[in-house]
């Protein structure tokens, strides 16, 4: 009695190992679950709801929010989905770290008249760049600063121009906050206008033609030039009875138009470096018919 017993019962037990055994391998798929009814199990199909995506792990393969992940505790059906980092680059429009986070510094270099800069952080309303002839320009400007506005946070040139006259300018680039400067960059100094600003006025050369008269200029006159001219030769400033001058203040100036204020004939000129009450640095002397 006890061997047809156990006979029954081992029989029972084989049966049913039999049965799971069969439902693993795929031999009786009785009750095999198909998610996407493709005739192929789950426990086989390596994409178990037909998105096209794989499913992360074949062991439990539903995915029944077809979202990518194996249903587990975090994502049974798509109402908890797990967060991952993205930690490379592949093409998806992340942004790189230096994009998101507030500017940490600023470093500006240039030749004259123009600048750069490199950013560590990012400034999403851009950068104003403020130069002056006095250091440490800010924004907002001193009397004699001058700004430029770039709203691009990728902005990372821009050219200057010797807005108070040639000379040395001290530079500074800035993180705009909307109505004020962030971080500023360091200080640079770059050399704009006349690079011979510095230098002084060593010679002068005029020529002229008719009522037109020309000079090149090797230094810097920062009070500009007087033009004489007279029937007399070697006409001077402070002038002389019978001679005329022109008094043009910029330093940049290189040309200029005379009249035959004592009569047609043939004038003497000559240009030379304004000091403020009298005239240093002569050019040769040219005559012109007027």
């Amino acid at each position: 009695m006890i061997t047809k017993n156990f006979l029954w019962l081992s029989a029972f037990v084989f049966l049913v190992i039999g049965f799971f055994a069969g439902q693993y391998f795929g031999i009786i798929p009785v009750f095999a679950s198909d998610n996407d009814q493709d005739g192929i199990i789950d426990s086989k199909d390596v994409d178990d709801d037909n998105d096209t995506i794989f499913d992360v792990d074949d062991k439990q393969p539903f995915d029944h929010d077809n979202d990518g992940i194996e249903d587990d505790a975090d994502d049974s059906d798509g109402s908890e989905v797990k967060v991952t980092e993205d930690k490379k680059d592949d093409g998806d429009n992340e942004e790189k770290v230096d994009d998101i986070g507030a500017v940490s510094s600023i470093s500006v270099s240039g030749k004259e008249s123009s600048v750069i800069w490199s950013v560590v952080g990012y400034s999403k309303n851009g950068f104003k760049i403020i130069w002056s002839k006095s250091s440490k320009p800010t924004y907002p400007t001193g009397e004699k600063d001058k700004y430029i506005y770039l709203s691009d946070p990728k902005s990372r040139t821009a050219s200057l121009d010797a807005f108070n006259g040639p000379g040395t300018y001290y530079v500074r680039v800035c993180e705009y906050l909307g109505s004020v400067c962030g971080v500023y960059s360091n200080e640079i100094r770059v050399s704009l206008g006349d690079s011979n600003d510095s230098k002084p006025v060593s010679s002068i050369s005029v020529t002229g033609s008719g009522s037109s008269v020309a000079w090149s200029v090797d230094g810097y006159s920062k009070n500009g030039f007087k033009i004489v001219w007279s029937k007399n030769s070697q006409p001077t400033y402070p002038t002389r009875e019978g001679d005329k001058y022109i008094y043009l203040s910029e330093p940049n100036s290189r040309n200029t138009s005379l009249d035959a204020f004592s009569g047609s004939g043939m004038y003497y000129v000559r240009v030379c470096e304004y000091l403020g009450g009298a005239c240093g640095v002569y050019s040769n002397q040219i005559q012109v018919s007027l």
